[in-house]
């Protein structure tokens, strides 16, 4: 038996072999700490208890409270029945032989144990017999067996057999409404969480943490719903016939959107420190954004796992199509937050996480059209170290830096004979391909003998201007300037190509000091400012006047895969880029306006012949700025299917032969060129140049537009494949109209005229106007579009 004054945390050590007998005290203190093989240490908190100690069997023998010393603990060897557990104070059989004597006008009930403890002399202590055996015993003037409790433990036992079933089918009733009520929250969530992910993945983050916060409130509300069911009794429901595996289905959807509360906290939680919070700079709230979505991950595997227990027939028969749509969705959901988190472990390597980076970044003017962007005037050398700027070169000559340095003496492509038949750094982005073009930047610079680098960054003027929108004017006092998004473009072509100083021959000097201040002010954005320079980030990406390209494999994948890397796009249907290439040419092609109008015409036996209209205007004004009023001269190429056939090529104009350079004999042939460029011919009716290039077939030729002037250029051609083949039923056609990077100002005007024998089930977008046989799609090429139709036989 376990003893503990009111003011002592000793352990009382007693021999739970036998109970104490009616002619031996308790063992004192001492007694109790001699060693032995069969004592064992019990360890009671500090309650209000008496001092002493009686036996129930003998009231009169009392034992001397226990004297303060150190607490000592042994342990047994022999197997023993551990002490009870002392009962809350509340509920001992507390005895107080003298109340009952000493205050007879109390009106409270008076408890007694056999006349026989009554008679002892008074004392107050309290009874806890551990050992002894049970008795038969009165309170009041009830009498109260031994074995009690098996006689209450049948009774209990009847009662619940009676009462559970009626009291169950209410439990069950508001087990059912919560788990529908959990169910449509967790719909609801998950359709905003996904829209959330998709804003978070396109950087739209303003628009990402709305669609967090909104699924976290319906995340908050299924877990309330929750917690308001009694654990013990969705236990017992699982018992009731034809009930189990509906209140199964409903526990694993309670789970499950817990779990899904869990992720939503977390994930807006984190969206909202990465947006507000830059105390410790971007690359570290990048890092905490990375482990938050990784934990995130974590929860949300859970979630599913406990959702795809559930089997749509448990569930009430109106909630089986939604929950089918969720079984359908959870995957989606998780492999875009997979995505998220790769993207973000991505953007981390390319800031130097792993080991410092080396990037060349291309400052391309896109007023001056070239297969990538634009004319590459300037360029920067770029190291990186875990989200920290370590070195920034910017040559204040600009790529023409280069051209004493660079070894090779290479051929350029025909067209560039218009301005330099050697190929040089200046005029490395031909190919609108962009990872071709940024491995043969990297050659060129690295063959002038500049070091490797891990990567090329091109960023155009249109990218700068938004960029200057955002952080605002930036004061150059050394140039007597204001640079601001309005007069960007301008002042820096008067400062780089009219009133640098020739002497000192260093044009680009102005982009080398304008660089560092506007790093300055986009490092010091907070707020929404912050939210607006991620917004103009994505939005150049989307609109390839921002393009990527990494030797890293892993990363070079990742950016292709979110289309940031300007490379030519693959595609099984119809597929057109137009692309122009401005020599000669001033600073003009943001001053032209273009029209393309595509139209692919199905045939009887399913052919399909394409007729492509580029239609350009040139709304500059002669003389009155040296830049924009000159004449632009364009090397304009049709990247279509590979295999189509030239049928036509009207209104071009080539520039007199005499214009073009002829190669000197040191040049040789460019390896790249060659291999990039294949099966070259030349059209003798219209001298337009057909070769295969990028997985596509191209159609190339000259372009002269005069300021005020507008004229039209037409190609017809016949596409490798038809519609109709081998009496099939059900047709698809499409079209992919990639855009150009760096191109402004241009838009698309598609149709598709079916014959006499097909007839539109579906059409993609679904509001895609018909008149007729006649199908159209119109956009503007501020980004690459698309559009398809479902056909069948009629």
């Amino acid at each position: 038996m376990a003893v503990k004054t009111k003011k002592s945390t000793k352990a009382v050590k007693v021999s739970p072999l036998r109970a104490p007998t009616r002619s031996r005290r308790v063992r004192s203190v001492a007694a109790a700490e001699q060693p032995g093989p069969t004592a064992v240490s019990v360890l009671e908190r500090a309650t209000d208890r008496s001092p002493h100690l009686i036996n129930l069997k003998n009231p009169s023998a009392f034992a001397p409270p226990p004297a303060p010393e150190p607490i000592v603990e042994r342990s047994s060897l022999v197997a023993v029945k551990p002490p009870r557990a002392v009962p809350k104070p509340a509920e001992k059989l507390g005895v107080d032989f003298t109340s009952h004597q000493k205050q007879p006008t109390r009106w409270l009930p008076r408890l007694t144990i056999g006349r026989q403890a009554v008679t002892q002399r008074p004392a107050t202590v309290e009874v806890e017999d551990v050992f002894a055996p049970a008795s038969d015993f009165r309170v009041g003037i009830f009498y109260i067996p031994k074995n009690w409790y098996r006689s209450l433990g049948v009774f209990i036992t009847v009662a619940v057999l009676l009462i559970i079933p009626f009291q169950a089918f209410s439990y069950y009733q508001q087990l059912q409404e919560t788990k529908d009520d959990v169910l449509l929250l967790t719909n609801e969530a998950i359709t905003q969480l996904k829209a959330g992910q998709v804003a978070a993945f396109s950087f739209d983050l303003q628009g990402a943490s709305r669609q967090f916060d909104a699924a976290k409130q319906r995340f908050v509300l299924a877990q309330r719903e929750i917690t308001q069911i009694n654990a013990v009794t969705t236990e017992l429901l699982k018992f009731l016939p034809a009930q189990g595996s509906s209140v199964n289905a409903g526990l694993d959807l309670l789970r499950g959107g817990e779990r899904l509360a869990e992720v939503g906290s977390i994930l807006t939680a984190a969206g909202d420190r990465f947006l507000r919070e830059h105390d410790q700079g971007y690359y570290q709230n990048l890092m905490t954004l990375e482990a938050e979505l990784q934990r995130s991950l974590a929860k949300f595997s859970e979630a599913k796992t406990a959702i795809g227990q559930v089997k749509p027939e448990s569930l009430p028969a109106d909630q089986q199509a939604a929950f089918a749509q969720v079984l359908l969705t959870l995957p989606r959901l998780e492999q875009a937050l997979s995505d998220l988190e790769t993207l973000t472990s991505g953007l981390l390597r390319i800031l130097g996480e792993r080991q410092w980076q080396r990037y060349l970044v291309m400052f391309a003017n896109n007023n001056e059209l070239r297969g990538s962007g634009g004319f590459l005037g300037s360029f920067a050398l770029l190291d990186l170290d875990r989200g920290e700027i370590k070195n920034l070169e910017i040559p204040g000559g600009g790529t023409y830096d280069l051209q004493g340095s660079l070894v090779p003496r290479v051929i350029s492509p025909d067209p560039l004979h218009l301005i330099n038949s050697r190929w040089e750094f200046q005029d490395a982005n031909w190919w609108p391909d962009f990872p071709t073009t940024a491995k043969k930047i990297e050659w060129f610079y690295q063959n002038a003998g500049g070091p490797s680098t891990d990567g090329v960054i091109l960023m155009t003027a249109t990218l700068m201007e938004r960029l200057l929108a955002v952080v605002g004017p930036i004061e150059m006092p050394d140039y007597d300037r204001t640079i601001d998004s309005s007069n960007f473009v301008a002042e820096t072509q008067k400062i780089v190509e009219v009133e640098y100083d020739r002497v000192e021959n260093r044009p680009k000097q102005f982009i080398a000091d304008l660089a560092p201040e506007l790093l300055d002010k986009v490092f010091a954005l907070q707020g929404e400012q912050f939210r607006e320079l991620l917004e103009i980030l994505q939005q150049g990406l989307n609109e390839k006047h921002l393009l990527l390209y990494f030797n890293d494999p892993e990363t070079q994948n990742l950016i292709a895969t979110l289309g940031w890397d300007g490379g030519v796009k693959r595609t099984q249907g119809d597929f057109l880029l137009v692309a122009h290439t401005n020599l000669a040419g001033g600073k003009t092609d943001g001053v032209i306006n273009e029209i393309i109008n595509h139209q692919a015409m199905v045939q009887d036996d399913g052919t399909i012949i394409t007729t492509v209209s580029l239609t350009r205007t040139h709304t500059g004004v002669p003389k009155a700025d040296i830049f924009t009023g000159v004449q632009n001269n364009s090397y304009v190429r049709f990247y279509v299917p590979l295999g189509s056939s030239l049928i036509s090529a009207t209104g071009f104009e080539q520039p007199p032969e005499n214009l073009f350079e002829p190669p000197a004999d040191d040049l040789t042939p460019d390896v790249d060129l060659m291999s990039v460029e294949t099966n070259r011919s030349t059209d003798p009716q219209s001298g337009t140049d057909v070769y295969q290039e990028s997985g596509k077939t191209v159609f190339g030729n000259w372009l002269q537009l005069k300021p005020g002037e507008t004229k039209t250029a037409t190609v017809t051609y016949r596409l490798p494949f038809k519609l109709a083949q081998n009496g099939q039923e059900a047709f698809y056609y499409s079209l992919l109209a990639q855009k150009q990077s760096g191109s402004t100002n241009s838009s698309i005007s598609s149709t598709l005229v079916l014959n006499q024998h097909l007839k539109p089930l579906t059409k993609y977008p679904p509001t895609l106007p018909e008149d007729g046989n006649r199908i159209t799609f119109s956009a503007d090429l501020t980004t690459d579009q698309f559009y398809g139709v479902a056909l069948a036989s009629q």
